[in-house]
This record gives structure tokens, sequence and C-alpha cells, in this order.
């Protein structure tokens, strides 16, 4: 069964699929769910044994951890994380074992977990290269797709929200 990213109890503040981005207004998809420290920088744990294959600073993502699983078949994201991590690609993590701190770097609205699984190294950021993470915790890794009446494809043009 993965183990929980974060200290359990924690809300999911953004789940996975087309939302309304925080950001810039735009009507996008979320390839992950975010979980909300409620403004506490909680441990951040590996849902799953693996190996570090990305240790990274992005602008948009702020620190950046990527694992790929060996324990499953999938890999495992962790974004907006309070300062880099101290591993290194290629070094093993543990299932259950602390690898950061939740934090607010890069495109962020405050202190959380941006929390991604992914079916290949290559799928991050993407609805066709990744799985819902909150079904991926709650199946044991045995990820089964959400049913959704949603068409994507009624939704090909940006929308931004106005405020009043």
């Amino acid at each position: 069964m993965p183990h929980f990213p974060t200290t359990p109890g924690l809300p999911i503040t953004s789940p996975y699929g087309w939302r309304i981005d925080p950001i810039d207004g735009l009507y996008k998809f979320h390839s992950a769910i975010d979980i909300g420290g409620g403004g506490v920088e909680h441990p951040i744990y590996a849902t799953q044994t693996g190996v570090v294959i990305r240790n990274t600073f992005t602008s948009y993502g702020g620190y950046t951890l990527r694992i790929q699983h060996t324990g499953d078949k999938y890999f495992s994201q962790y974004q907006h994380l309070k300062e880099a991590p101290a591993l290194n690609v290629g070094d093993v993590v543990t299932i259950g074992q602390e690898i950061a701190t939740m934090g607010s770097t890069g495109d962020s609205t405050g202190i959380h977990l941006d929390f991604q699984i992914a079916t290949s190294a290559t799928g991050f950021h993407t609805m066709e290269g990744t799985i819902d993470p909150e079904i991926y915790l709650q199946t044991g890794g045995g990820y089964m797709p959400k049913k959704t009446k949603f068409k994507p494809w009624l939704y090909n043009r940006k929308r931004r929200v106005i405020f009043k």
C-alpha cells in the first residue's frame, strides 16, 4: 500500500482534474493533487520505495523531487518544497522515508504539496501521462480510473475568470 506523502489528515485543497488555475485564472488541467499545509511546513514522505530521478528547481514548481518507483510501476513527483531535498539523483528511498519539507516555492499561493503520479518518466504534467493520485493512494497502486462525464474536447479554448 502506498504511503500518504505528508501528515495524515491534511486536506486536499485542489483535486486532480480540470480547474481554474489560482495563479493565472485560466481553465487548465491539474495533473496533481494539492495537499494544504494550513500554514505549517509539514514533512514530506516517499509514497513508495524507489530511485530519485530528478531533484531540481523550476520557476513554476519550485523545489521539485521525482522518484521512479521500484515498489510498483509508477513515478511520483513532489513540488513546492521548502528547500532542495538532501538527496541526489540515483539515491534509493524507502516507502515512508522523510524526503523533504512542504513549502511554497515556485508558483504557489501558500504552503502545500503538489503531489503527482505519472505512468512514465515523461508523463508528468499531462492528462494522458498521469493518474489521479488520490485514487492511487486509496487502491494501493492498483489504479482504477475514475468515471467522469467531463469531455475536455468541449473546452479547448482558454478561459479567464474575471472577478468584479
